[in-house]
């Protein structure tokens, strides 16, 4: 037994050391939705409210849209301790990480407590998400689903031990990610069929937590992001329908509507979004193909997984009468549906993120099987190059993450900002106005977080980042507080027209800087440079000029 929990010990180290490792800067800079959540978060713990003004919220008003709460709550007191950083950003999602790697230790343990080798299959599962690329990934940015995922796991532990109670966890899933809104009553069915409980007055408490979440359901905010990404509302596939019935070969008449309508695109965008959640090309290949999301040329899953899978997939079919295995199955089959039903959700793997359990579990499986093969020569040999096959997958996975990944993802992670704004926070204030090119990328929440500007000052200077033309002659754009505006130059319109003495502007190369033009070494006769910035090929980036 001490054996066991010293290789669980040696597995968590392992874990925490590879998913700490330069958490502030690899990746390389903070994505806009980590910003979000920091600066909604540094607002909440200054202020008690979005920096919209909302006084605690159910739901946090970001610019785009309303954010899930629960990372925003339990970041707002990191922010407190150090600041807007990307560490107090990225902490927490890689702590659930790592708990993530305990939890399904104890989760196997749980459902598999009658089988004889349960602390070894255990611990193959902790070691396999442990360096696991997807859940690798995943737990070294600032992305929810490690926290929904603890929640989920945590609320099945519960619940597999016979404690209703655990219902109260998996409710409170609902306001972490929205996939939990169709993953979370599925799982539920799916326990309650296969292990029958005795319902009780337990369930009141998970009733009343969800109470806010149907509320704001009612009031069309906690399904807004769903409904903007559902196959329901997706205008290609409406597209593809009239293109189909009425291409000059098509058919007038019953035919076409019978043949391509609403529910044959929908059901169609539906099976295939289903189906590409199983593929070995998302699985084991290539990965999710947003590079935010996936470093490329690498499945979710090491190719050495796949006869394991494999094995323990015939495994769990010889023992389909048994519950765990039933239950195992039952997660598996439901875990993409709520991907399936959002656009290109067949290989997201954010919203795919619950099929990640139970895919590393089945295995784990698979090689337990390997380990009870009575043939020690077959066994050594199998387990022997398997093992050396994975060290060498994970060494290339390393390698590219930390060395290419970091520069190549560069532009996917928008480096540069952090630079230029903290560069920006240095200059004297004056009463100087600042114009910042809002057409790179939108810069008002990221200039909000790098400067650190008051929380309280946005809640009142901030209306809607609706452009008007002439907000200064010869800009268009918004403001906040009549002194910082974003935005770009009209057509013709030349930066030393629009500033005044003293004056800023943050300029980005090509848009303002024509081709190769280095500004920081050569600059316009008009203007001096403050500030500049290059990108990860030593090239400019971003500038700040002021008239001379």
């Amino acid at each position: 037994m001490k054996k066991q929990y010293s290789l669980l010990i040696i597995i968590l180290a392992l874990a925490a050391v590879i998913r700490l490792f330069q958490l502030n800067t690899l990746p390389i800079s903070l994505s806009g939705d980590e910003i979000d959540i920091g600066y909604q978060a540094y607002s909440l713990i200054k202020t008690g409210r979005d920096y919209f003004g909302n006084f605690l919220p159910v739901y946090f008003h970001s610019l785009s849209e309303y954010r899930m709460p629960a990372l925003v709550y339990l970041t707002a007191p990191i922010t407190a301790l150090f600041g807007l950083s990307a560490f107090s950003v990225r902490i927490l999602p890689s702590l659930f990480g790592i708990a993530n790697v305990f939890q399904i230790y104890l989760l196997v343990k749980t459902l598999f407590r009658d089988q004889k080798q349960k602390f070894t299959l255990a611990l193959f599962a902790a070691l396999i998400l442990t360096i696991l690329p997807w859940h690798l990934h995943y737990s070294r940015a600032a992305f929810d689903v490690t926290l929904q995922m603890f929640v989920i796991v945590y609320g099945l532990l519960i619940l597999l031990r016979g404690n209703l109670l655990g219902f109260s966890l998996l409710a409170f899933s609902f306001y972490i990610y929205p996939t939990s809104v169709v993953f979370v009553p599925l799982l539920c069915a799916a326990y309650f069929v296969i292990y029958k409980p005795q319902i009780r007055r337990s369930l009141i408490i998970p009733a009343l937590i969800l109470v806010p979440f149907v509320f704001n359901l009612f009031s069309g905010i906690s399904g807004q992001r769903f409904g903007g990404l559902s196959v329901l509302n997706d205008s290609k596939i409406f597209e593809k329908i009239v293109t189909l019935r009425t291409e000059p070969w098509a058919i007038p008449g019953f035919s076409e509507s019978f043949f391509h309508n609403k529910i044959e695109g929908i059901s169609s965008a539906f099976i295939q979004n289903y189906v590409s959640a199983f593929s070995p090309e998302f699985l084991f290949i290539s990965g999710d193909p947003n590079f935010r999301q996936s470093i490329g040329g690498f499945g979710e899953f090491y190719l050495i997984s796949t006869p394991f899978l494999l094995l323990g997939l015939y495994w769990c079919f010889q023992n389909r009468t048994q519950k765990p295995v039933r239950f195992i199955i039952s997660w598996l089959i439901v875990s993409p549906i709520a991907a399936a039903l959002t656009r290109d959700g067949g290989m997201h793997a954010t919203r795919l993120f619950p099929i990640l359990f139970p895919l590393v579990i089945i295995t784990a499986l698979g090689v337990w099987q390997i380990v009870s093969l009575k043939n020690k020569v077959t066994r050594y040999s199998v387990l022997g190059i398997s093992f050396l096959i994975l060290i060498v997958s994970f060494t290339l996975y390393s390698h590219h993450y930390l060395v290419h990944y970091r520069f190549e993802s560069a532009r996917a992670w928008q480096y540069g900002y952090e630079d230029i704004f903290r560069q920006l926070s240095q200059v004297p204030p004056a009463d100087r106005r600042v114009f910042i090119n809002n057409v790179y990328e939108p810069a008002l929440i990221r200039f909000a977080f790098y400067t650190s500007y008051p929380p309280s000052d946005f809640q009142k200077y901030f209306t809607n980042d609706l452009a008007k033309h002439d907000i200064v002659p010869g800009f268009f754009g918004f403001t906040l507080d009549n002194r910082y505006y974003f935005g770009e130059m009209e057509k013709g319109v030349s930066i030393d027209k629009i500033l005044k003495p003293e004056d800023i502007y943050l300029a980005v190369q090509l848009f303002e800087a024509d081709g190769d033009w280095d500004w920081s070494v050569s600059p316009p006769q008009t203007l001096k440079i403050l500030g500049s910035t290059k990108n990860v090929f030593k090239k400019p980036l971003f500038y700040l000029v002021t008239p001379k």
